[in-house]
């Protein structure tokens, strides 16, 4: 901990904040920042491939959850907490609450009979493949039973909470029919996930027993966003069938309606921003951002980018504009009204699994580069970047005065930066800004050398070719350019 910071834990309790993702904090650590604390935590399943999901917050404790156990790490000096094993299976988000006033943490575990690095693999045993997903029609049942055809209450995957004072079970852990990678979305007292093979899951978080279940007709891997009491799920497609949109009622889980992709097969997470819902979309030939009415699910407007956006993750979104991040962590403003480009900042490096946040008039953008940026929200300027380090940085987790994050390398685990009060901020264009007086002093530049080499290359010329008309000429005197070819 960087000593004289007053901590304030703030409120981070799921994937990019709230039940909507929006990935805002109106009162958020401001650049310039400076590092806090590391802890290591090893990567871990076969081969130590398997790192950490992005953190979320209860009180004063971060919570990540790494592919064999649940970490909490205390916010203000990064010291461990505790850890509680789980069955191994995908590091995904949890989402933290408070029932009958205890704070809980729910997360999903298992990655069903076969998991990776497992010496034998039935094709298509863990619902992995989109190919084998469900006709689009969804179905529902108020029951948490599994649905003819999917693997028996055997499976290896299920809905955990744990009491995150005592790290005692709430209840018996809840089955899934296939393995889940959506993380936990809690809105109220109800929590959310869905498994490979579409299935979305509504479990009453005071009791541990399922509300409903429903059948989104599709591949589900990203978070579900929760608001106004719709759940909107993102379905990938496949070579037959486009990406989808889907709302269902939180109530009962019946499908309110059902918007297509037009040409692209893979969605980003939702992030839902009033009355709109926000995701990235990719096929072969279209790369976009769209925004979907969320009561008719009609398109709003849609808005290209450069490449696709970051595929496990989401865009951002604030009242006044919605921000979102490429795989090569180009960062887009747009406006959430037109879906017009305000501005955007080419950072040039990859980027997978991570999203965007904005942190009060402060974007703030990790990648597999190691550097945290930071961007003015208003100009889309660089204005402050970490130095260097040897592993990939994403999924920041802000709060009024901490920034944590995922780090991965040779020292894996999470990170914090809190602000610097003796730092300094920069002002740096993107490289895809046109500066008129930039551009005019490069002209100026690179004007100079060409007029002198044209001058006295035409010198050159004149004094090898002669006259042009056939008249003596000794203007030039001689063979200028030998004597001085660095001008």
């Amino acid at each position: 901990m960087v000593p004289g910071i007053a901590l304030a834990s703030g409120d981070w309790p799921q994937f990019q904040r709230d039940p909507a993702h929006t990935g805002f904090v109106t009162t958020g650590a401001q650049a310039p920042l400076v590092q806090a604390w590391h802890v290591d935590v090893p990567t871990g399943g076969p081969n130590g491939r398997y790192g950490l999901s992005s953190p979320v917050l209860s009180g004063g404790t971060v919570i990540a959850v790494g592919p064999t156990q649940v970490l909490g790490v205390d916010l203000a000096t990064g010291q461990r907490r505790w850890s509680v094993p789980r069955d191994f299976g995908p590091s995904v988000p949890a989402a933290t609450t408070e029932i009958a006033g205890k704070p809980i943490v729910v997360y999903t575990e298992g990655f069903g009979a076969h998991p990776p690095g497992s010496p034998a693999r039935a094709s298509g045993a863990t619902g992995v493949c989109p190919t084998s997903a469900a006709s689009p029609t969804s179905s529902t049942s108020a029951s948490g039973s599994p649905a003819a055809g999917v693997p028996s209450s055997a499976f290896d995957s299920h809905l955990a909470a744990i009491d995150v004072d005592t790290r005692e079970p709430l209840w018996d852990p809840i089955q899934l029919d296939r393995v889940s990678r959506t993380g936990v979305t809690i809105d109220g007292q109800v929590a959310f996930v869905g498994d490979n093979a579409g299935t979305v899951y509504a479990v009453d978080l005071a009791t541990g027993r399922s509300r409903w279940t429903a059948k989104t007709g599709g591949y589900v891997d990203t978070p579900l966003a929760a608001a106004n009491g719709r759940l909107f799920v993102s379905v990938q497609g496949t070579s037959a069938t486009s990406a989808a949109l889907v709302a269902l009622s939180e109530t009962d889980g019946s499908q309110i309606w059902r918007y297509e992709a037009n040409r692209e097969v893979l969605a980003t997470a939702p992030a839902v921003g009033g009355d709109m819902v926000v995701l990235g979309l990719a096929g072969v030939a279209s790369t976009v951002v769209r925004a979907i009415d969320a009561t008719s699910g009609t398109e709003r407007w849609s808005a290209p980018v450069n490449t696709a956006l970051t595929p496990v993750g989401a865009p951002a979104v604030t009242p006044t504009a919605v921000i979102a991040q490429d795989v090569n962590t180009q960062i887009y403003r747009l406006d959430p009204v037109t879906g017009a480009r305000t501005w955007d900042f080419a950072l040039n490096e990859p980027a997978i699994r991570t999203s965007p946040v904005v942190s009060a008039a402060q974007i703030l953008v990790a990648s597999n580069g190691g550097q945290l940026a930071v961007l003015d929200a208003t100009t889309g300027e660089l204005v402050w970047r970490s130095p260097p380090s040897d592993g990939l940085l994403r999924n920041p987790l802000v709060t009024s005065d901490v920034v944590v994050l995922v780090r991965g390398g040779t020292r894996p685990g999470l990170v914090a930066f809190v602000h610097d009060p003796r730092g300094t901020l920069v002002r740096v264009a993107s490289p895809t800004t046109i500066d008129p007086l930039r551009l005019l002093g490069g002209f100026a530049a690179a004007a100079v050398p060409l007029t002198l080499i044209l001058l006295l290359g035409g010198r050159w010329m004149a004094a090898r070719a002669g006259p042009a008309f056939g008249e003596p000429d000794d203007e030039f005197g001689g063979d200028t350019w030998e004597e001085d070819d660095e001008p």
